[in-house]
């Protein structure tokens, strides 16, 4: 028979279950109740787990995380959800106190929370083109309890990609337990159209009028309206250029010349001949009477240094415009009142000092109800190794603008040191003493 929750938190003579009722009584990792902290128990995976039995051999300076989702706080805790990579967790968790509420600065740092999605969603394992991707996973987390993510496989005009819907129930913010809904929600192939489009990057926001809306999609932003009950889309459809429930919000600039090195070029799509960037990763803000939609422009890649140490990859950058329209279809416009169909955006946030290439914007509100960016870049200081940076959104001339710098990779001792750049960069096994100061991080 299996225990109750209420008695698996009862003090036991023992001290091996007196210490298991502290743990899972803590409120660290509960609600408010023991019996919601004890049913957590059967929750995903600790990813801290997985990287020590996993060959990190940079420990905690080689933690990454990449493709971010928008930040949930529920209490003194937040949490994010990002791209998995490797180590068979296609999706991961990271959480952290909010700022203010710990005892010291490292508190407040992202820690490594849970590895989700070990065994593939049922219908994934029905799809096999999909079934051996573990590296093409980005999640969004619509709240504590409802995560939407994007799958995809190959390339160009053979690219499909499906969004699937997983719920959690369990102890916030990392003794969850995440459950796939069984089926997707909507999938996109290329090969039904005469360019590469996918449906990567999911983001979800609530609109003006109330209702839950979706962007999403690489080589051409798409935009439709969802049921709140299951986030699927309302219409009950996927995405086709000829549905009126499916919207085009944007797409890359024209490119006047192709450059077999960069990156941000080589991927495009094409409009009756015509080459343009790829844009992706795109983000809605609602704010005073107008929609503001955030988009990348470029390939996001890790590769920041070449063998002469010169910057090369440096094209993925944030770019914005805005719309009066009374629904969040648009259209969009940037500074300059070029349409962002047409290729237009203004640039919001491009590369700075050793943060390179930032995407996959979002936007929270903090405990003064102050908007906070946050974002990921690929951190020059480690090799290019991804981390997630925070910076004060302020407003100028009713456009969005990038204030001071809150947060981003902080090294337990001072990054200029000479030994801990060349680890990080080169990847090397850390020197016993160096594991003791990495794990001050903990």
């Amino acid at each position: 028979m299996t225990p109750s929750a209420s008695s698996r938190c009862r003090i036991h003579s023992g001290s091996v279950f007196i210490l298991i009722a502290l743990v899972l009584c803590s409120p660290q990792y509960s609600y408010n109740t023991c019996g919601q902290a004890a049913a957590a128990v059967v929750a995903d995976m600790f990813l801290q787990d997985v990287y020590k039995t996993d060959v990190h051999e940079g420990g905690c300076f080689d933690w990454q995380i990449h493709d971010p989702s928008q930040v949930i706080t529920v209490d003194d805790y937040q949490l994010v959800a990002v791209a998995g990579k490797g180590n068979n967790c296609v999706i991961e968790t990271w959480w952290r106190l909010k700022k203010g509420k710990g005892k010291t600065e490292k508190d407040e740092y992202w820690k490594p929370g849970q590895c989700l999605f070990v065994e593939k969603p049922s219908w994934i394992e029905g799809k096999e083109s999909l079934h051996d991707v573990e590296d093409s996973w980005v999640p969004e987390l619509v709240n504590q309890n409802v995560m939407l993510y994007s799958v995809s496989e190959g390339t160009g005009e053979t690219k499909k990609t499906c969004v699937g819907v997983a719920t959690s129930i369990g102890g916030f913010p990392n003794r969850l337990m995440w459950v796939d809904s069984g089926e997707a929600a909507f999938c996109l192939s290329s090969s039904e159209y005469g360019d590469e489009r996918s449906i990567i990057d999911p983001s979800v926001f609530v609109g003006f009028d109330l209702k839950t809306y979706l962007v999403t999609g690489g080589g051409v932003i798409i935009a439709t309206e969802l049921d709140p009950e299951t986030y699927k889309p309302k219409s009950g459809t996927s995405f086709s250029i000829n549905d009126s429930a499916w919207h085009e919000l944007a797409r890359g600039p024209v490119e006047t010349h192709v450059n077999i090195f960069d990156r941000g070029s080589r991927r495009t799509n094409s409009d009756a001949g015509v080459k343009r960037r790829w844009v992706e990763a795109a983000y809605i803000l609602p704010h005073g009477k107008f929609y503001y939609l955030f988009v990348n422009w470029g390939i996001s890649s890790d590769k920041v240094t070449a063998e002469d140490g010169e910057n090369t990859d440096l094209t993925y950058e944030i770019r914005v415009g805005r719309s009066k329209s009374t629904t969040p279809f648009g259209p969009y416009f940037d500074k300059d009142g070029m349409g962002m169909m047409q290729g237009g955006g203004s640039l919001f946030l491009g590369t700075k000092s050793y943060r390179v290439g930032p995407g996959n914007l979002s936007v929270y509100l903090d405990g003064s109800a102050l908007e906070i960016v946050q974002y990921h870049y690929y951190d020059e200081r480690r090799g290019g190794l991804s981390w997630t940076a925070e910076n004060r959104l302020k407003w100028e001339d009713e456009w969005p603008i990038v204030g001071e710098l809150l947060s981003d990779f902080r090294y337990p001792i001072h990054p200029t040191s000479s030994a801990i750049v060349t680890t990080c960069r080169g990847h090397r096994a850390l020197s016993y003493a160096t594991m003791l100061v990495c794990f001050y991080m903990l």
